[in-house]
Parts: C-alpha cells; sequence; structure tokens
C-alpha cells in the first residue's frame, strides 16, 4: 500500500485572538467581583482583603496565556494509515494514532469558530479516539472535510482486511 502523505492547515490567527478574547473576559470577570465586592464590603481592609484573595485566580488566568501561543505550534499530518500532531514551542509533544485502531471522532468547535465570516473560516477540533488513547487535532481549517477523509481511509482499511 503506497502510503501518501498530507500536511493539514491549520487556523492561526482567528484562534490567537480567540484566546486573548478568553483571557480578557475571565479578567475582567475578576475585577467585577472585586468592584463589587469593595462596593459591597464599603472598608479599605475589606478591599484590600478581596484584592489578596482574588489574586490567586488573577495569577492562575494569566499562567495559561501560553495558549496564545499554541497554534502556531501546531503541525498536523495525515497518510493512508496514520495521523500525526505535533505540538509545543519549548518542549515539542508529538502524537500518533494507526487510523486502523480508530473508534470514535469528536468534532468540537467554540463559538468564534462556528462562524462563516472572513478569516474565521469554520474552524474546529477533532478529537480522534482509539484502543488506549486519543489525539487531538486541533484549530483545523474544514474540520468536517477532514473528519470525511479520516472516515474514507478507514473505510478502506476495513474493506482490505
Amino acid at each position: 500500500m503506497e502510503n501518501s502523505f498530507r500536511e493539514v492547515e491549520s487556523v492561526t490567527w482567528p484562534r490567537a485572538l480567540e484566546a486573548i478574547l478568553e483571557i480578557l473576559v475571565k479578567l475582567a470577570g475578576l475585577y467585577m467581583v472585586y468592584k463589587f465586592g469593595s462596593i459591597m464590603m464599603d472598608s479599605v481592609d475589606a478591599s484590600n482583603t478581596l484584592f489578596s484573595i482574588l489574586m490567586l485566580p488573577a495569577l492562575l488566568i494569566l499562567r495559561d496565556a501560553h495558549i496564545i501561543l499554541e497554534p502556531f505550534t501546531i503541525r498536523t499530518q495525515i497518510t493512508d494509515s496514520e495521523v500525526t500532531v505535533t505540538r509545543g514551542l519549548l518542549t515539542r509533544k508529538s502524537d500518533r494514532l494507526s487510523i486502523k485502531t480508530l473508534e470514535n471522532i469528536e468534532l468540537v468547535k467554540t463559538p468564534l469558530g462556528r462562524l462563516n465570516i472572513g478569516s474565521w473560516c469554520s474552524y474546529g477540533t477533532l478529537n480522534l479516539y482509539a484502543y488506549g488513547g486519543t489525539v487531538v487535532m486541533p484549530y483545523l481549517k474544514n474540520p468536517k472535510g477532514i473528519q470525511t477523509d479520516i472516515e474514507a481511509i478507514l473505510k478502506k482499511i476495513t474493506e482490505n482486511n
């Protein structure tokens, strides 16, 4: 069986902008809790205590800011027998899944990924489930088409066996 190789295109800037928006909304929510709590408590000491309590969640939100750069580090490949996803800026992680062991494909779309306007171009993430693990194909352009391609490869493999 000849092994044809295909690089799958991912969305970068729209997903990075969406990640920035997610972080800003979370931080704005914390700020609103702080302001509302300060008004309710009506004391400088209470306001300082509230600030101290909300500092840890704010740091945890900022700790996950690396998701902004994640779309730029992803490389996804499909062959006639397997799917490979490589990701990571400093630490590289490579996941490989044999298509013949595939059990289920799940399509996940964020609210902005469901838009069909301009550069948002209807992107999504495919979660591939097989015996012994899962491979995530994130931020794909035309995920439904890729899902159809993978299902066709699986059908071809099962018909040959």
